[in-house]
């Protein structure tokens, strides 16, 4: 029995397959505590039970590393026949016999520039073709003039279409975060772009989108739970028990890494949502972490303009801003007094202009789409930066008035300070932009962003 085990191993070691290779195993053997042969999408021994089978374990960093290697040599063995079949395709086929051997040199001629060998599939399409975990995608000059980098300002603004891109890159990265159907992430993101995104703006939505497809700074699994968990309460409370274990989770890792943006920004939502449930002590401990670690990060004070990236900057502001915003709001709501005593000492900038230029659809999904029938709604603006930034000149009113009534005690001064407060607030709302006001007679109804100003 030893020798037979000894020449299965010495069979393996021939095949390549060393005796200390990993292996996937599904969450089913794992609780039969049978050896499983990892096989995918579904295991032997499930298949032989007639059970569905799931992996619910990330595999090794090393499997992840070899199985990187192992892709990026097919994709070099599978590049010049797709270079040829694709130059085939676009010529007449007289020319395309003729230019084969010298398509093959001009594809190497452009791997070359670039600084790797990738597949036409790779240059042509806006998709990513790699699994890897662990090496970014290629970007060649095809993609940069589809996809202009959002991380330069002086850039122009993306459009729609290239913002839908970023859409579609990130659904994909984070449905093999999450572990869930790429559908159900779509359904899950438009949601959360169209219901909760443009109140309070905690969330850069380029540069999230770019880094959650590339990985970044400005995006984190956390951070893509969050969202999904917030738009869950629109459309999936079954799945949204599910994201909240899942957050939980992941929160208690990113706390013991340090202070991000990301983490910031999910502790927000995460104190907004606590609020909405009616959970007030959660909602007040969400909200001061997030507070306390922004403090911590330097995010409310304007830095120096030799210092660091200015993108960054904006990043940094535009979430000082919406921090300062939430505890303006949860303040109000809890009557407590706010956490955040001074405003930022800049104006809020907002990278995103499709927040502003878009047309809003209410977006519900399925076959009731109301964005399908152009009958049942009104086109309107989105308007979200100057609903943003009209918001913020209302903060700084909404603080004077928290801090004194509930930090002061009556004197000769609250006549004066309650008159001077009723003229700034009127000043503010004769001061709002046009779009922003709701007429009385109109039919037609804003955004929901639109209308919690009123």
């Amino acid at each position: 029995m030893p020798r037979q085990r000894s020449e299965e191993a010495a069979s393996r070691r021939s095949n390549g397959v060393s005796k200390s290779s990993y292996r996937l195993t599904c969450a089913r053997c794992r609780a039969r505590k049978v050896k499983c042969d990892g096989s995918t999408p579904q295991c032997r021994i499930c298949l032989a039970y007639g059970q569905p089978c799931h992996y619910d374990k990330t595999p090794p960093m090393s499997q992840v590393v070899n199985m990187a290697k192992r892709i990026e040599e097919l994709e070099r063995a599978v590049a010049p026949f797709e270079n040829n079949e694709m130059m085939a395709r676009k010529l007449p086929e007289s020319e395309s016999q003729q230019s084969a051997p010298m398509d093959t040199s001009g594809a190497s001629a452009i791997d070359q520039r670039n600084g790797s060998k990738t597949s036409v599939i790779q240059q042509f399409s806006p998709s990513f073709q790699s699994t890897s975990a662990v090496q970014e995608p290629h970007h060649n000059d095809s993609d940069e003039e589809i996809l202009p980098p959002v991380h330069d300002p002086n850039l122009p603004p993306m459009t729609t279409t290239q913002l839908a891109l970023w859409h579609s890159r990130a659904v994909e990265a984070c449905s093999l975060q999450q572990r869930l159907p790429s559908e159900k992430i779509d359904h899950l993101f438009k949601t959360y772009w169209t219901w909760v995104f443009p109140a309070f703006l905690f969330v850069s939505r380029p540069h999230f989108l770019t880094d959650t497809s590339v990985g970044g700074q400005y995006s984190s699994p956390l951070l893509c739970s969050v969202i999904c968990l917030q738009a869950t309460r629109f459309t999936d409370h079954i799945l949204g028990k599910e994201l909240l274990s899942h957050v939980r989770f992941l929160l208690g890792q990113e706390i013991h890494r340090g202070p991000s943006i990301p983490l910031v920004q999910a502790l927000l939502q995460l104190s907004a949502r606590e609020l909405g449930n009616g959970s007030l002590h959660q909602a007040w401990l969400y909200s001061g972490m997030a507070f306390r670690l922004a403090t911590d990060m330097g995010i409310f004070t304007r830095p120096p303009k030799s210092a660091s990236d200015a993108t960054e900057n904006h990043v940094r502001g535009q979430l000082a801003w919406s921090c300062y915003l939430w505890d303006k709001a949860v303040s109000l709501y809890l009557g407590r007094v706010p956490s955040l005593p001074e405003r930022p000492d800049f104006e809020p900038v907002i990278l995103d202009d499709q927040i502003e230029t878009e047309i809003w659809a209410p977006y519900v999904g399925g076959s009731s789409d109301l964005a399908n029938n152009s009958n049942s709604w009104h086109p309107l603006q989105t308007y979200g930066i100057t609903c943003f930034s009209n918001f913020c000149k209302l903060g700084t009113i909404i603080h004077d008035i928290l801090a004194t009534m509930y930090t002061k005690k009556p004197n000769s001064d609250m006549l004066a300070f309650v008159q001077e407060t009723r003229h700034r607030l009127e000043n503010w709302r004769s001061e709002t932009p046009a779009q922003l006001k709701i007429q009385p007679a109109s039919q037609i109804c804003p955004p929901a962003h639109i209308i919690s100003q009123k």
